[in-house]
């Protein structure tokens, strides 16, 4: 089964980034450090990789509008 958080940023194009990824998780404010059971949680491809953590260009919540929207529906 594939995570609904991935499944979700692939549907609206969103880059599958680490960055994006706990952006997307947390509704744009995701904590400074997640803890041993949060990395766990995550995706394989974005366990352990602090480097990629880099905000995105532009208007990086431009996504977060458009999820919020996508669930209001």
């Amino acid at each position: 089964m594939e995570d609904i958080v991935l499944s979700k940023m692939k549907q609206l194009g969103v880059e599958p980034t680490r960055k994006n990824y706990l952006d997307f998780a947390y509704f744009g404010t995701p904590p400074d450090v997640l803890s041993a059971e949060e990395e766990a949680q995550l995706p394989s491809q974005f366990q352990g990789k602090e480097e990629a953590t880099e905000l995105a260009p532009d208007n990086p919540t431009d996504w977060v509008d458009q999820f919020n929207n996508s669930i209001k529906n």
